[in-house]
């Protein structure tokens, strides 16, 4: 089970931690880099039992990587779940890519269930390992490092963490600036951090301060679609072979809550400028009219930053909310900053606002706000000290 695997863990970080007084957790991962790649299997005799694998073009099969998450593996969900969040550090080389017209190859000795979950995960960009940060009423975040809540990567420097024992924390500040509404994501993740950069941060067990450094040295991956597919083909190979519908858009797919797959569906190499997140729609093939897509889903405005400096990034929209059923709802859109190096996600404000306060570099920068589904909007791009 998982929360023995963590509990386990933990206790060995706690021993090595006394032991050394040094930074532990790394001590605790047992990886190195030679294992930082894809795990491949040349037949399928070869593929282990109850696994899924993509069945690459040149006869190889390419096993799903796991990782490090904040619920069990093999817990699926039936709907997007911003409480379901992966994490990967350096084992994210470990992730497979499958391209359009390759396939997901599952092998059982058992009588399976014919429906297979397909869950879709946002990569929300690096941070620190933590998630399910809830707001309190004086607008400061806590967090629990209960290892049964599975809140915090132990493989990442927030493994430390769970020294604490099982505590509800409240995190006040990381790096220069207080930790409020605007630098936490709907998944309870902070954004707007720079990729292997350390942030001080302070941390409280009722009013005992403790101080820590974070390196956000982690991508965090949030559901935020889930689809099920049942159709399937049998081989000669003892395996069944899964094919993603043709409107799936380039992303990263969760297969049964097994493993994630880096799926790209156009007709190109991966690179980290592609566009992993543009929403699913079955009226929009993928791949074929990615341009007339990507001006349906989304608004876009440029802007520039001419030195690096705190911004504030606020939209607001018409929340529009149904009867008791849900009849007439239209969900709330989603808003993100795009650069050259990173991906900034707003999270949701008051009622109607998406916010975000970010530490931009110097460069050029786009908004996108998707799933606005025909509503006016205004935005506001504000610098340190403006209104």
């Amino acid at each position: 089970m998982r929360t023995t695997k963590t509990r386990s863990a933990v206790a060995l970080l706690a021993m090595t931690f006394c032991i050394t007084g040094c930074s532990a957790f790394e001590r605790i991962r047992g990886y190195t880099d030679s294992e930082y790649s894809v795990e491949v299997e040349t037949k399928s005799s070869l593929l282990e039992d109850n696994a899924f694998y993509v069945a690459k073009n040149d006869g190889t099969y390419h096993k799903l990587y796991f990782g490090e998450a904040s619920f069990e593996r093999g817990q699926k969900s039936s709907e997007p779940d911003s409480k379901r969040v992966l994490w990967f550090g350096k084992d994210y080389d470990r992730i497979p890519t499958m391209y359009r017209g390759e396939k997901i190859a599952y092998r059982s000795m058992e009588e399976f269930d014919d429906r297979f979950a397909v869950e879709r995960f946002e990569d929300t960009g690096y941070t620190i390992g933590i998630c399910g940060m809830t707001e309190s009423t004086t607008g400061r975040y806590k967090f629990s490092t209960d290892p049964d809540q599975m809140q915090i990567d132990i493989d990442a420097s927030t493994g430390i963490l769970y020294q604490l024992g099982e505590h509800v924390v409240t995190m006040d500040r990381i790096g220069d600036v207080d930790l409020r509404r605007g630098n936490v994501s709907r998944a309870g993740t902070v954004v707007g951090l720079e990729r292997g950069k350390t942030y001080d941060t302070e941390v409280y067990v009722g009013t005992d301060i403790i101080r820590y450094s974070f390196v956000a040295d982690v991508r965090a991956f949030v559901s935020f679609e889930t689809e099920e597919i049942s159709d399937y083909t049998y081989t000669q190979g003892n395996t069944v072979l899964l094919e993603f519908p043709d409107w799936f858009q380039s992303g990263y797919y969760c297969v049964n809550a097994f493993g994630i797959v880096r799926y790209v569906a156009e007709n190109r190499e991966y690179s980290d400028s592609m566009d992993m997140s543009i929403p699913n729609d079955p009226l929009v093939m993928a791949g074929e009219s990615k341009d007339e897509a990507e001006e349906e889903l989304a608004e876009a405005i440029t802007f520039r930053t001419e030195k690096e400096e705190p911004v504030t990034v606020r939209v607001t929209f018409e929340h529009i909310e149904g009867d008791a059923d849900g009849y007439g709802s239209i969900p709330d859109p989603t808003a993100r900053v795009v650069g050259d190096s990173a991906v900034y996600s707003l999270s949701p404000g008051e009622t109607g606002e998406l916010i975000a306060d970010i530490n931009l570099p110097a460069g050029d920068y786009r908004l996108e706000i998707m799933g606005l589904a025909g509503r006016a909007y205004n935005y506001t791009i504000s610098k340190k000290g403006e209104n």
